[in-house]
């Protein structure tokens, strides 16, 4: 009993010292670190906060006219890149984001260097609530249109108090409306979901503050049946729907898939996905038409 009790207690301490030695070089933001990038160049921007409540951030960029989308079709890539960890991420990259017209990802890092690798797509906005060791973490939106306006939002994960966050923005559309697109990287480890539902209530309020379509999607991590039905509730809310994939080879656990996407007042053209080794998450390929 004597020996267990000293395993047991080596191993929390060794816990406690890794924890300590990880922790100290981690940076969190309160407000996560939104930059906006255009052709590669940092542009600046003006802060307002629209609902103090949900602590979400919104920027008006400065200096800069939004591009009005004329096309009436749009090819989106989402997709969680696991920050990279992976061989053959930056090839795969490259690739599924050919010919896209947004990419909406999670697990980015500045470490990665999407200005450089996705120059095709010159628009860029990141959403970085965590640091670690001056290399920021988060979500992503590409583009190659001028935002309106765009948003940044995090919440902390209650265990591991790592935040998770979304990016969103507003497009012009040429007949007199705008498009808003939120990349979204989800609450993980959390069983009663609390944190998580604040989550929630980050999207929809800036959702329903929307007139318009909307295209939002990333990595939910709906990981049981609870989560699902609060995402699914939220679609209905405000009046989402969830966009079917064929062939489905979306990552899951517990048979439930972690990626979502969920459009309103635009058509579904194609939605695929496809399974791949340059990430632990799988791409999804959607064309949506106004």
């Amino acid at each position: 009993m004597k020996s267990l009790f000293k395993k047991s207690l080596l191993f929390v301490l060794l816990l406690l010292l890794l924890g300590w030695f990880f922790l100290q070089p981690l940076t969190i933001y309160p407000v996560p670190q939104t930059a906006y990038f255009s052709f590669s160049t940092l542009t600046k921007a003006e802060s307002f906060a629209p609902d103090d409540t949900t602590k979400v951030t919104c920027y008006q960029p400065l200096a800069k006219t939004a591009t009005v989308i004329n096309q009436d079709h749009l090819r989106i890539l989402v997709w969680n890149l696991h920050k990279g960890f992976d061989q053959g991420w930056q090839q795969a990259l490259t690739r599924y984001s050919q010919d896209r017209d947004l990419l909406l990802l999670q697990e980015v890092t500045s470490e990665q260097n999407l200005p450089k690798i996705l120059s095709d797509l010159p628009q860029q906005l990141f959403a970085s609530p965590v640091a670690y060791k001056d290399i920021t973490a988060g979500v992503a939106l590409l583009t190659k249109f001028v935002p309106q306006r765009y948003c940044s939002a995090s919440v902390v994960e209650p265990w591991i108090r790592l935040p998770k966050s979304s990016i969103s923005a507003s497009y012009a559309l040429a007949n007199g409306q705008s498009l808003l697109v939120i990349s979204a990287h989800l609450i993980n480890f959390e069983w009663i979901p609390e944190a998580y539902q604040q989550q929630l209530q980050q999207l929809i309020q800036q959702v329903k503050a929307h007139q318009g379509p909307v295209i939002l999607a990333g990595d939910f991590n709906a990981w049981n049946a609870e989560r699902t039905t609060l995402i699914r509730d939220m679609a209905q809310q405000l009046g989402l729907s969830e966009v079917k994939f064929t062939p489905d080879v979306r990552e899951r656990f517990n048979q439930y898939p972690l990626d979502h996407l969920f459009v309103r007042d635009m058509e579904v053209i194609e939605a695929t996905t496809e399974q791949s080794k340059a990430s632990d998450h799988n791409p999804l390929l959607v064309e949506l038409s106004f």
